[in-house]
């Protein structure tokens, strides 16, 4: 367990804001601040954690390394139900780097990322499953089985099942009627 997630369980937000201002500055450690926030929501201490998340997305600003900024965004946002300027700061950083993803609109949409009302933490969790759907990776579709993405674009998809070779759906299908599937899940092995 990190530094900040351990004080962040402690009973004393004076001392884990005082430590939380200097990772701020000294070197932005993006994972540890992101499981503080997690662990401040777990115990009902949201007003701390919104508090806490301010002062990182300010500093962030000022942050150079793409990576850490993203880890953070992503880690915060799966963390918390409710944060608008994270929401919007992390759909910001999804378009910037899946700039060139054909269904990328169409899976912020139904993710519910773009909704202000929508639960945060559970939209970034669905995105993170949708962003999964790339050309190349597995799928089960509750009618065909398990299938291969052979393309995709900004309003369909072509995978090839078993029983279907080359097969072209609509994004809202896939969304309804597939499940992503990893390379070493056994459906796939036995497919294969």
């Amino acid at each position: 367990m990190a530094e900040l997630e351990k004080l962040s369980k402690l009973q004393d937000p004076g001392q884990l804001e005082e430590r939380w201002l200097e990772a701020l500055t000294d070197g932005f450690p993006a994972e540890d601040l992101s499981a503080a926030l997690a662990s401040l929501h777990g115990q009902g201490r949201d007003g701390l954690a919104d508090q806490l998340l301010e002062l990182a997305l300010d500093a962030m600003e000022s942050v150079s390394d793409q990576a850490a900024r993203s880890v953070f965004l992503w880690r915060a946002a799966l963390a918390l139900p409710r944060a608008e300027r994270l929401r919007r700061l992390l759909v910001e950083e999804v378009r910037d780097r899946y700039l060139m993803y054909p269904p990328l609109e169409a899976f912020l949409e139904r993710s519910g990322l773009l909704d202000p009302e929508a639960v945060l933490s559970a939209s970034a969790r669905r995105l993170e499953e949708l962003l999964s759907y790339q050309e190349g990776t597995y799928l089960l579709h509750e009618d065909f089985g398990p299938g291969i993405i052979e393309s995709l674009s900004r309003d369909s998809l072509t995978a090839s099942y078993e029983s279907r070779k080359s097969h072209r759906m609509t994004i809202p299908t896939l969304i309804e009627k597939t499940a992503p599937l990893a390379d070493d899940s056994l459906r796939v092995l036995s497919w294969r």
